[in-house]
């Protein structure tokens, strides 16, 4: 299971103005010119491996997870009910400790 310890991480930006912080004042959206990728999280549980939270008000999805290599625009597929979803990142942090561990800003992709 997952421990988030207070204070390990910063506060995310996005282009869309979901948060609000300083930390990525200069992040553009875009994953540096490299191709979006897509990762499988379909053989992973959720709030276990990972956490999974939706906000239907603004149309997004918040996951914690781990695992390195994931950038804006790229996919992840999870396996929530008796179907896989595709969402695309639209804002991720990676924390100092673990250096793998991440929590993502998601868009589900219809």
């Amino acid at each position: 299971m997952i421990s988030i310890t207070t204070g390990q991480t910063k506060k995310m930006e996005s282009s869309d103005g979901l948060f609000s912080s300083n930390a990525f004042k200069d992040f553009s959206g875009q994953a540096s010119g490299r191709a979006a990728k897509t990762h499988d999280y379909t053989c992973y549980e959720c709030g276990v491996d990972y956490f999974f939270e939706i906000n239907s008000l603004k149309a997004v999805a918040y996951m914690t997870g781990q695992g390195k290599g994931i950038k804006p625009n790229d996919y992840i597929i999870l396996q929530l009910g008796s179907h896989p979803q595709r969402y695309q990142v639209k804002s991720i942090d990676y924390y100092g400790h673990p250096s793998e561990m991440w929590i993502a800003l998601l868009k589900a992709i219809a």
